[in-house]
């Protein structure tokens, strides 16, 4: 018998998550019912799945038929460019607006793969950018200005 651990590893991992995120809905917000939802019935719906998910997935590694072995390299500069990407876009979309800042996150992610171009990159961060105003500011109405302070004076 052999143990994928990558299945397991990714299966543990969504089952805390879906503990630690659920749990918390269930303990700060109200649940509701299915007529009638609170702000904390969809997240435990998600929170369901993702166990349901990582439940499938720590069964399929314990139960393998091979071992799954790790191979290349770490990404590293992926690693690093998205989580200070999603880091910059938490911390100065207030600031910059939300244009800027999809774009900004946009570009720096496309670019953590050494395959992009910056000239692609830029492309997309510009139609992800103009979508995602489209989407969020426009059709949502979320109450994020376009272009922030900094930009705007």
């Amino acid at each position: 018998m052999f143990i994928n651990s990558k299945d397991v590893g990714a299966g543990a991992t969504f089952i805390a998550v879906a503990a630690i995120y659920g749990g918390t809905a269930m303990k700060t917000l109200p649940i509701g019912t299915i007529t009638s939802m609170g702000p904390a019935y969809f997240p435990l719906i998600l929170c369901t799945i993702l166990a349901v998910l990582g439940i499938f997935l720590v069964g399929r590694g314990l139960f393998a038929n091979s071992r799954a072995r790790l191979e290349g390299r770490i990404a590293w500069r992926g690693i690093f460019t998205i989580t200070a990407a999603v880091v910059f876009f938490g911390a100065f979309i207030r600031q910059i607006g939300f244009a800027p800042a999809v774009a900004a996150v946009t570009f720096a992610c496309a670019l953590a793969s050494p395959e992009t171009r910056p000239r692609e990159a830029l492309m997309l961060a510009l139609a992800v950018a103009a979508l995602c105003v489209g989407v969020f500011i426009y059709g949502v109405r979320l109450a994020i200005p376009v272009f922030g302070t900094w930009l705007t004076g």
